[in-house]
């Protein structure tokens, strides 16, 4: 049905009813949900085409702005559109290269003050960083792997004095044997541990640094 009234607000501004066509495209961008992207574009063309009719230049503008916006690929017909109507699509289409820029810039901004927030995160509670940028499942699983470690690490260092002082107070050869392998494998569990957790805590923060946030935890920032 909305194919129907794009072809009906084309056949008008074609037939000259230039205020039915403008008032049929306005009241059918009313919804823009129930249209395409590229039908969209068509009526903010015909908009803009009517506009110029009027000798209303900034609104052609305006309009050819916004049909770019949902058709960036939108050229000019070198016959079908005249001199005057070229020129003020060319004036569009420069402003709407700008725009397109200053919005890119605005975005890198945006992303950077994110990532900082999320570093500095990080640092202090690896994983918060990610969650901070939309990964929750990230998020959790770093701090549950770094905290793993960290308490691992605890009880290993926690562990040792009491597996030396049993190793130093072993009698015969299969207690000395046995207490030294025990002392052997908490120490090495005591430096892997230590060794993981500070490797979980620098993945997280790199990872919080460089790796881009959800589009949902831009989008409320963008002003």
């Amino acid at each position: 049905m909305n194919s129907d009234l794009v072809r009906q607000v084309i056949f008008l501004y074609e037939s000259g009813r230039l205020d039915e066509a403008e008032h049929l495209a306005l009241k059918t961008l009313d919804n823009p949900s129930e249209l395409t992207r590229r039908e969209q574009s068509e009526l903010y063309l015909v908009l803009a085409f009517c506009a110029i009719a009027s000798d209303d230049e900034e609104n052609s503008r305006r309009h050819f702005i916004s049909a770019l916006k949902f058709n960036p690929n939108l050229k000019p017909d070198p016959i079908g559109w005249s001199p005057k109507v070229r020129r003020v699509f060319d004036r569009a289409k420069a402003d709407w290269i700008q725009i397109n820029e200053a919005a890119a810039l605005r975005e890198v901004s945006i992303e950077a003050d994110v990532c900082r927030k999320a570093t500095y995160r990080s640092l202090l509670l690896p994983g918060s960083g990610q969650a901070y940028k939309g990964h929750q499942t990230s998020g959790w699983i770093n701090g549950v792997l770094f905290w793993g470690g960290v308490a691992t690490s605890i009880y290993a260092q926690a562990s040792l004095p009491n597996l030396r002082e049993k190793y130093r107070d072993a009698i015969n050869a299969n207690e000395i044997r046995s207490t030294y392998q025990d002392y052997q494998q908490m120490s090495r569990l005591a430096i892997i541990s230590t060794s993981f957790s500070f490797t979980i805590y620098s993945y997280s923060a790199l990872d919080a640094l460089i790796r881009k946030p959800e589009a949902h935890v831009l989008a409320p920032q963008n002003p």
